[in-house]
């Protein structure tokens, strides 16, 4: 929300961290890299929350919680 400077019309990623980065030599997880699953317009911001239109991808992979960066 506007507590996070969210604003109507900016849009942002909507993304997962489920691929697991590997090392192909002694196999140890080095982290997680984020999939793109979905691009979002934001419609309206309250003072903790914002909604907005998912523009891109399918509404089936975007879960509660999901993750999102400003583009």
């Amino acid at each position: 929300g506007y507590n996070k400077d969210v604003r109507p019309g900016q849009f942002f990623s909507v993304y997962a961290e489920d691929l697991l980065v590997q090392s192909p030599v002694t196999g140890e997880i080095l982290g997680k890299q984020p999939r793109i699953i979905g691009k979002l317009r934001i419609d309206t911001v309250d003072a903790k929350y914002a909604a907005g239109t998912l523009l891109t991808g399918d509404m089936l992979l975007v879960k509660i919680g999901a993750k999102v960066m400003r583009l």
